[in-house]
């Protein structure tokens, strides 16, 4: 019998790690992982294991689903000196950028690297913002936010999963608590309640376009009633409670973005926002991020599109320019 080359190093990698740390479960674990043998050892007779560039332990069941994000993790501690601890009740929490957070499956851990090693949310703005976080998630872009000077936060997840978690970590930084105000709904063209989809393994996939129109194959999920509110409403509270303040949209909410933009641009509240952050999604033939930008640039921003708009999602930023300054002529030589 032929057995294929990739096969026959994997069998390869999995005898050299269980040979290495005596122990046929973590070597297996680690060759599916391609953990280097030379940052791991076996602590507590073979319950945990040792990664010394985190230094930090897992449980078996904690690495299961970290480590699978272990470069990404690696960047977070060697780049921007991200380093971990234990709660009260033994739960992984890591400490990044003066942000606390716990670290309960993969999905924590890109979204992480996403915010603080490649920066997908840095901005610097003059005055005091309040960042409309519209897709909240398990709070870790509020929490970022809130860490800024001169900035607040107003965030809105419809998950309830999602939600609670957010809660929690939320609760892990008191002296950003009272930057954040944390609401259990997702925002849409109108009130209403939907039916979308929770994803176990995913949650970062999980919306209402979950449900009606986009499912992620091969991962397990379940129906969830999904309460979401008017934009403009929402727009038009969040002004009368910080009138003093830009407001920044943060837009990550799986597909919406193309009824919650046009909802604005039509009620003339658009050109009221000083700039977005999103991360637009092609998750249906009819969603185009060329609409998006059609629609922003018509409305008075400038737009920067990262990835190809054939892809599937991809970030996507707008500032206003309509005060900026045009160089004529005749001032260029003086």
């Amino acid at each position: 019998m032929n057995h294929h080359p990739s096969a026959t190093l994997g069998l390869l990698r999995q005898i050299h790690r269980a040979w290495h740390l005596r122990n046929i479960t973590w070597g297996k674990l680690l060759a599916r992982c391609r953990i280097p043998v030379t940052d791991v050892y076996l602590e507590d007779h073979g319950k945990r294991l040792r990664l010394t560039p985190l230094n930090t332990s897992l449980t078996l069941s904690e690495a299961e689903y970290l480590l699978p994000a272990y470069p990404l993790l690696r960047d977070l501690a060697t780049k921007v000196a991200a380093t971990f601890s234990r709660g009260s009740r033994g739960d992984l929490i890591i400490q990044v950028g003066g942000v606390h957070a716990y670290l309960r499956g993969t999905e924590e851990v890109l979204i992480l690297h996403e915010i603080y090693v490649l920066g997908i949310y840095h901005f610097e703005l003059p005055g005091s913002v309040v960042v409309w976080d519209v897709g909240m998630n398990v709070g870790l872009s509020a929490l970022y936010f809130a860490s800024m000077n001169s900035v607040i936060v107003e965030g809105f997840e419809p998950v309830p999963e999602l939600y609670q978690q957010a809660l929690q970590n939320i609760a892990l930084n008191p002296e950003l608590a009272p930057r954040i105000t944390p609401h259990a709904t997702g925002i849409g063209d109108k009130t209403e309640s939907v039916v979308g989809r929770v994803y176990l393994n995913r949650h970062g996939s999980s919306g209402c376009f979950a449900s009606t129109q986009h499912r992620v194959t091969g991962e397990t999920s379940r129906p969830v009633s999904l309460p979401l509110e008017s934009a403009v409403s929402v727009f038009d509270q969040l002004c009368a409670r910080h009138p003093d303040r830009s407001i920044l949209v943060k837009l990550d909410c799986e597909g919406p973005e193309y009824v919650i933009l046009p909802a604005l641009k039509q009620q003339e509240r658009l050109r009221q926002v000083t700039g977005i952050l999103m991360e637009w999604h092609r998750l249906t033939n009819a969603q185009d991020p060329s609409q998006l930008i059609h629609l922003l640039t018509q409305d008075g921003y400038i737009v920067f599109r990262h990835g190809a708009p054939t892809d599937s999602a991809g970030m996507m930023y707008a500032v206003r320019h309509e005060n900026r300054q045009i160089c004529r002529p005749d001032h260029a030589a003086a």
